[in-house]
């Protein structure tokens, strides 16, 4: 494959995380303009849709990986590494968000704000669009990206034994794609190192993409249990 294919297919797959994972907030967004029965065919269609474009990703990837690596067994010890590059990936984010709140007086990135829903966006959100929400942060988001900047980058543009350039630039493409301040640069960076790194110790995708769940569950976690208190009526 020419390094002009290789560029384009890239860029295409970068698109396909862009679209999979901002579509969401797109739906939320417009739910006041779309009558309910769209709705639902909006959300069931993006689940279905997303679904089937990770999975045609994913068994792409396969084919591209040894068999050797891909088809291990993700055992007890295999998950307690991941838990390590997990509070690896925390580290970065409290550290982060202290430097944040110093530089820029702001808790949380502009990337994790929009992540962030408020109590009164939950309470008017449509509960399929907070589903599809729910599950491109935990699911959706960790699997795409894992394949597109930590694997696919990593096979198109450098030999196996280049690490360290792998490291740099893909962490660097990661980063810039979720960051809109440069101290924001700098964390995301920090964090798709995290995340390199647990790919590159075995070059198996599917340990990065284990911290990358860990990590976006966080959010999930947080959301699902402040919806579940609005339906209470608690909050």
């Amino acid at each position: 494959m020419s390094l002009f294919n290789r560029i384009i297919k890239f860029i295409g797959l970068v698109l396909l995380v862009i679209g999979v994972n901002v579509m969401p907030m797109i739906l939320i967004g417009n739910q006041s303009k779309t009558p309910i029965m769209l709705q639902w065919v909006f959300g069931l269609l993006y689940l279905v849709l997303a679904f089937l474009i990770i999975r045609k990703v994913w068994k792409t990837y396969l084919k591209k990986e040894d068999y050797k690596i891909t088809g291990r067994p993700f055992t007890l010890e295999e998950l307690g590494i991941a838990v390590l590059f997990f509070f690896g990936a925390r580290l970065v984010a409290v550290v982060g968000t202290l430097l944040l709140q110093k530089l820029t007086g702001n808790a949380m990135s502009a990337n994790d704000a929009a992540l962030q829903a408020s109590a009164s966006d939950l309470k008017n959100m449509f509960p399929l669009y907070f589903v599809a929400f729910q599950v491109m942060i935990g699911f959706f988001a960790p699997v795409l990206e894992e394949l597109t900047f930590r694997g696919f980058f990593s096979r198109y543009f450098f030999k196996k034994d280049n690490k360290w350039a792998k490291w740099l630039v893909s962490s660097l493409i990661f980063a810039l794609l979720h960051a809109f301040k440069p101290i924001e640069l700098i964390m995301y960076f920090a964090l798709g190192s995290v995340f390199f790194f647990a790919f590159r110790r075995e070059e198996n995708i599917r340990d990065s993409i284990v911290v990358h769940m860990m990590n976006n569950g966080l959010i999930v976690i947080f959301s699902v249990f402040n919806y579940i208190l609005l339906l209470m009526g608690v909050i």
